[in-house]
């Protein structure tokens, strides 16, 4: 019975975190791509310089490079995340969640559902789990792809660690950044 209501609990959650976790992107269903003023992906937009989005999260990144930056303790869908935003002549381009778990499928298949009731069924997807080939699902819109996988973690000698998977989400954005190349730039 109590697994039952935290069942039924954890569901509830989920959804309503996933809601407002993957708010943005793209109107799968009603196909209509992203206004003006809706984000992208969490609170940003494509093609905001790193400066914008550092802003927009408001807090010190865990580790920021030039074309990367990385939060820790980012939370969904009760899950705990490091978040990776990716930069292209300071550029969004990609952004991404990695979910460290040792019950990984169950991580893999909760953050599923809350994916599939934002964006609908995937456009690609395996569950090649009982013989343990992987999991993955994608979906392709008309501003942004999203790709999730599930993986064995490799430990420092590149052996599997049984204990530990890597859920992955990735954003990745569909501008063009080709105009923008600054080896190119005044030629």
């Amino acid at each position: 019975m109590r697994k039952l209501f935290l069942t039924c609990f954890s569901l509830i959650v989920i959804i309503v975190f996933m809601t407002g976790c993957f708010y943005g992107t793209t109107d799968v269903v009603n196909g209509n791509s992203n206004t003006d003023n809706e984000p992208d992906f969490r609170q940003v937009k494509w093609g905001m310089s790193r400066e914008e989005v550092i802003q927009i999260e408001g807090k010190a990144a865990l580790r920021s490079f030039s074309n990367e930056l990385y939060y820790d303790n980012i939370e969904v869908s009760g899950d705990t995340a490091i978040l990776h935003y990716e930069f292209v002549n300071d550029k969004l381009y990609s952004a991404s969640y990695t979910f460290h778990e040792t019950d990984g499928y169950s991580c893999y298949l909760n953050l599923l559902g809350g994916l599939k009731q934002k964006y609908g069924e995937p456009d690609y997807a395996y569950d090649k789990w009982a013989s343990f080939k992987g999991c993955a699902a994608e979906w392709y819109m008309a501003d942004t792809d999203i790709k999730m996988e599930i993986r064995k973690n490799y430990d420092a000698s590149y052996k599997y660690s049984i204990d530990m998977f890597i859920v992955e989400i990735k954003y990745i954005s569909k501008i063009d950044l080709s105009n923008t190349n600054p080896d190119t730039d005044g030629l």
